[in-house]
């Protein structure tokens, strides 16, 4: 085989001066356009890898399609692979959002009387990066909420192995060194191209204490008495991944009645509307405060028509996540 024939190739000659003239003295090799040639049963992906170059062009180019006989059987253009791979891309993205909501659930709810948690995520894109966990041993409750750095694939790959290693936790494990754990993996495995903002809670629901891990998070509140309280923590809690070794301090805090602390990521707070105004803490924050008295569900609800109506056309900019504790 020689080449192909190109529509364009053949009306660009044709359209010159003397040029119908001029290929009537001409065989057809004159207009063939020498092209890659590939076998059919050549894989698909060892067929884009070696035309990733044709792939950058908008200007369609064309491959030859042959059998182990070297004889013709069709022909491809660059636009038809890319077509192609999008296609699978968005099958292969479709599949991965499917696993990551089998990891991390839209909504959870735990009741135990009057203690009651809910937690919620909606990622902006078919997947992400927030992860959340909940255990519920009878009397303690364990409880993360992680924010992996950036978007898409790579962050939604962080919360498969946030959730391996989550799956090792029993109530024998210090959470002081399971958190010690997860940064010296992140640390090995991603080498300082991933890191993850993250809160850990042990809450002892027979003592009335929580224990409050904040690993370089920082947005957990407290609402007591109508008032509210930035629970902050120390500023040596790095987030993980950042150095191999780590120290991992905690704050310890009694808990009362009526009690309500909030858990989120950055998704929320930093939402933007039409004029680049955030969606900010204090008005998540007044709108629990203002629902306190209803259903942990009620509020999410609540919350999150609130937010939907704040952003009005704007996309959803990141990743929503939080978790609502009320005791």
């Amino acid at each position: 085989m020689k080449g192909i024939l190109t529509r364009d190739k053949i009306f660009d000659f044709i359209g010159r001066p003397y040029g119908q003239e001029v290929l009537r003295f001409k065989d057809v090799s004159f207009l063939t356009t020498e092209a890659p040639q590939f076998y059919l049963e050549k894989n698909i992906f060892s067929v884009a890898e070696k035309l990733k170059d044709y792939l950058k062009v908008d200007k369609p180019a064309y491959f030859i399609v042959k059998d182990k006989d070297e004889k013709f059987i069709g022909i491809f253009s660059n636009i038809d692979l890319m077509i192609y791979l999008s296609e699978a891309l968005r099958k292969d993205l479709e599949l991965a959002s499917h696993l990551q909501q089998s990891i991390v659930n839209e909504e959870t709810i735990i009741e135990k009387g009057n203690f009651s948690i809910l937690a919620y995520s909606r990622m902006a894109k078919e997947i992400g990066g927030d992860f959340y966990f909940i255990r519920d041993y009878s009397k303690e409750i364990f409880i993360s909420l992680c924010d992996v750095s950036g978007k898409g694939v790579s962050a939604s790959l962080l919360t498969t192995f946030l959730a391996g290693s989550h799956l090792m936790l029993n109530q024998q494990i210090e959470i002081a060194e399971f958190i010690k754990k997860i940064n010296r993996d992140l640390y090995t495995i991603f080498k300082l191209q991933k890191f993850i903002t993250a809160i850990f809670l042990k809450i002892d629901l027979k003592k009335k204490n929580i224990d409050i891990y904040d690993m370089g998070h920082s947005l957990i509140y407290l609402l007591r008495d109508e008032k509210i309280y930035h629970l902050k923590t120390s500023v040596r809690n790095l987030p993980l991944g950042i150095n191999d070794e780590i120290e991992v301090e905690k704050r310890s805090l009694d808990f009362e009645k009526g009690d309500i602390v909030a858990i989120l990521t950055d998704g929320i707070v930093e939402q933007v509307d039409s004029n680049f105004e955030e969606f900010g803490i204090e008005r998540t924050m007044g709108i629990i405060q203002s629902y306190k008295n209803e259903s942990l569900k009620t509020i999410k609800d609540i919350l999150i028509q609130e937010l939907n109506h704040f952003r009005e056309n704007q996309p959803q900019s990141d990743d929503t996540t939080f978790i609502i504790v009320k005791f």
